[in-house]
Formats: structure tokens, sequence, C-alpha cells
């Protein structure tokens, strides 16, 4: 049995460390992030969408964010504004191609 390398050990753990990382913040702001989305969007299956969208960009820009700039809370709450804006562009642009 061929033992893993030392690098794809690192990139599984940082992974999981990522995962449990990213369910935290579900966990602690999910509940914010939906009514940030829900009040924009007025659509619960469109505010699901926009809190996993916020969630997934919240774990690809993590080392944009700058604890000494901003709180967590802020920072997640300004990627949930924009991923719902962005749904509500979608939105106008297909009824408008309709």
């Amino acid at each position: 049995m061929r033992r893993p390398s030392r690098s794809s050990w690192h990139a599984c753990h940082v992974t999981a460390v990522d995962r449990a990382a990213l369910a935290e913040l579900d966990a602690r702001y999910g509940m914010t992030l939906y009514a940030i989305a829900y009040t924009l969007l007025l659509n619960p299956d469109a505010a699901d969408v926009t809190v996993a969208a916020t969630l997934r960009e919240a774990w690809r820009r993590a080392a944009s964010f700058n604890a000494r700039e901003q709180t967590a809370a802020r920072w997640l709450a300004g990627l949930a504004r924009k991923a719902a804006q962005d749904q509500l562009r979608r939105r106008a642009m297909s009824s408008a191609y309709a």
C-alpha cells in the first residue's frame, strides 16, 4: 500500500479544516445572511441559493478578508448583498428577454 505524499495529505487536511470553518460560518451567520437575501429577493428558494453562493464566495475569497478593516459579519453581509443583487440582475435580464 502506497503512503500518501505529504503534500496530498496537507491538501486533504486543509480542505477538511476549510470545510469545518465554512460549516461554522454557516452555523453562526447563516440566518443573518438568509434574512439579508430574503429582504432583497422576497423568495425563500432564491434566498437559500444566495446563502450558498455567499458561503462559496467567502471560501473562495477568504484570503482577501482583513479583520483590521471589518468584522466577519460585515464582510459576509456585503457578499450576501452582492450575491442577491446579482440574482436580481439575472432575474431582470431573463424577464427582459422572455
